[in-house]
């Protein structure tokens, strides 16, 4: 029994440090530094989500402010069509960067 659970354990760690050199292959140099010192793929993998939480927040309020914009969008009366289209286009373009799902529609109802 207890060869067992010895085998088990050892099979377990060959399977977590599998598990960090993979992660730590997928990495960038910044994210290697950070993760580097864990010595379990839980602890890399930790560190990897507290990092991107920063992340997400910032991409929600940038979201949130390029939605504003897009509805605050207005043509001027000095400002030609394709210039207030372009404008339109790239705080769309913008948005979808951030993951919004912008339909033509509603570009198409800026726009007019």
């Amino acid at each position: 029994m207890e060869k067992e659970a010895e085998g088990n354990d050892a099979a377990a760690k060959k399977k977590d440090q599998k598990a960090l050199t993979l992660i730590h292959q997928s990495l960038d140099e910044k994210m290697f530094k950070k993760v580097a010192s864990s010595t379990t793929s839980k602890q890399a993998w930790d560190v990897i989500q507290a990092s991107f939480q920063g992340v997400d927040k910032v991409k929600k309020v940038r979201l949130k402010t390029l939605r504003g914009e897009f509805e605050s969008l207005h043509k001027t009366d000095s400002e030609s069509v394709l210039d207030y289209i372009s404008r339109v286009l790239v705080v769309t373009n913008q948005m979808k960067r951030y993951g919004e799902d912008v339909k033509d529609e509603r570009i198409v109802g800026k726009i007019l």
